[in-house]
This record gives C-alpha cells, structure tokens and sequence, in this order.
C-alpha cells in the first residue's frame, strides 16, 4: 500500500500488486500490475480510528464505574473508576470471573437477569453487591442498555454501575427505627391509637387490641 500522485498533484493512496509470468521455459516473461484505488477506505478507517480512540478516551474518563461489552456480554472496555473499585488491571478484568465480583448470595439472580437480557436485548437493570478491592462488598444499582445498529441488532452493551451501599444503609436504619417504634407502642402500657385526617381509625397498639 503506498501513495500515488494523481495528475493535480494530489497523493492518493493505492493498494499495488505485481505478478510474475513466465512462459513454457521458465523464465519470467513479463509482470503484470493492478494499482487498486484505497484512499477512501484509508480515509475511513482513519476516522473510524479517531472515533474508537475518542470513544475509549471518553468511557475511561468517565466519572462513574462504566463498562462496554460486546454482543455477547465479554467486556471491552473501563472507566478508570471501574479499575480502582475492583484494585485490577484492564487485563484482568477482562479475565475476570463475574463470580469472583459478584456476592455469592445475589450470584443466581444476577446471572439468570443478564442471560435474559442478552437472549432478548431488553435492558438490564438489577441491584446486588459487588466486592471492593478491600474486600468490603458494597451495593449498586447496575442498569445495561443494548447498543444496536441500523438493522435493529445489537452490536453491544453499555453498563453503568450506581454505588447505592448508602441509601441502602440508612433505608435499613429507617425500618429498624420503624420496628423499634412499632416494638415501643405495642409493649407501653396503654391504649394507643391513631388515625387519618378525617378521623378514620387506621392502627392500634396490642395493648389496645
């Protein structure tokens, strides 16, 4: 592959190949040539080149844990964030098994959402625990959307880990506070009750009961 100057003094690249011939003797007669025309395929893959870089650029410095697979779910590429939650590198990542990153107990639900999604191409949306590079597992929200292309099939997926471990925190603070409240009115030794605004009566205590 090379450049060629066209006769306006533009270089344009061309794909050339040459043939020996050689006649019932054996020695090489003559060559034959073909100069194939490549510049816009050249020209296309260079900007498909900026676009996979720009978008690797763009999913690596990404502020959140980010990850693209491929049609079949093998993961492609990270956020930077992604590779300092887990404490590993691009490489092991990608030989990573999801077991190993995945709490065992949300282990079958987790597997079984995410074969549906790629068999079907509906979006993935789960929430379950994911193991810190300390050791500490934490809870996220981990939606995935099918990438497709003009024909409508699916060419990727895009994943986009949520770290919820906090609300999911305080949300268990709260029902904790609300039994021992519970616990409270049930056990005080009297009659309680309450109701809605116009009076209707909607909870008493066992006490009253």
């Amino acid at each position: 592959e090379l450049r060629l100057r066209r006769f306006d003094g533009v270089f344009r690249w061309f794909l050339c190949r040459a043939c020996a011939l050689s006649d019932e003797s054996g020695p090489i007669s003559r060559w034959c040539g073909i100069c194939t025309d490549i510049d816009d395929r050249w020209r296309a893959e260079a900007d498909l080149h900026t676009i996979e870089t720009n978008y690797g650029e763009f999913v690596d410095g990404f502020p959140g844990l980010v990850v693209t697979m491929d049609m079949a779910g093998r993961v492609e590429l990270f956020s930077s964030e992604i590779l300092e939650y887990f404490g590993k590198t691009r490489e092991e990542l990608r030989s990573w098994s999801t077991k190993d990153a995945v709490h065992p107990d949300d282990l079958p639900r987790v597997a079984a959402a995410f074969r549906e999604s790629v068999a079907t191409g509906k979006p993935y949306s789960i929430e379950h625990r994911c193991l810190r590079a300390d050791g500490v597992y934490r809870w996220f929200q981990v939606r995935a959307l099918a990438v497709r292309d003009d024909e409508r099939r699916i060419t990727g997926w895009y994943v986009v880990l949520t770290d919820i471990d906090d609300l999911k925190r305080a949300e268990e603070a709260m029902r904790a506070s609300e039994r021992n409240l519970t616990l409270i009115v049930n056990t005080m030794p009297a009659l309680a009750w309450s109701a809605t605004a116009d009076g209707r009566a909607e909870f008493f205590n066992q006490h009253y009961l």
